[in-house]
């Protein structure tokens, strides 16, 4: 007995992307693989494409919008990790630009302030050049601006002296 998967006609790979596109936003890129997944033909995998995109199952712009505020406020993502995420699933750098425009940048900075200080408490540091470089480098790799980093760093180090 086998356990090969049958193959999905083009008309049952468009029904199972609208459903999957109607429980949560999908990129072009997420729908293009599913198809080469499920072995649609080229031809008929770009015809799925265009109608997906015409009738906004899959819209980049409005997934690289919901993806931005998102990861901003729940997981606390600063922009550089965003916009690199939304450029490895080949969000146009438009769609990009226009995505991080939802995040206010006051509210970035808070928020970095607020990650920086919880870690703070979990830090064992040898020294205060230790502590500080730590700090920098867990902002750093959640996406914020090193700058910005820096400044935030430096007022969570200050006040836990």
């Amino acid at each position: 007995m086998t356990n090969q998967k049958k193959d999905i006609t083009p008309e049952q790979a468009l029904a199972r992307l609208q459903r999957s596109c109607s429980l949560r936003e999908t990129c072009s890129q997420a729908a293009q693989r599913k198809l080469a997944q499920w072995k649609i033909e080229p031809q008929a995998a770009a015809q799925i494409m265009q109608r997906l995109m015409a009738e906004k199952w899959v819209d980049d712009r409005r997934y690289a919008a919901a993806f931005a505020r998102e990861k901003s406020r729940l997981a606390k993502w600063g922009q550089v990790k965003i916009r690199t995420y939304l450029q490895a699933k080949r969000i146009s750098a438009d769609d990009i630009s226009h995505a991080l425009s939802f995040i206010e940048v006051e509210n970035e900075a808070a928020a970095l302030e607020e990650l920086l200080t919880k870690k703070a408490r979990t830090i064992k540091a040898k020294s205060a050049q230790d502590f500080f470089a730590k700090l920098l480098r867990f902002g750093v790799s959640r996406g914020y601006k090193y700058e910005a980093v820096a400044k935030a760093a430096r007022e969570v180090a200050t006040s836990n002296q």
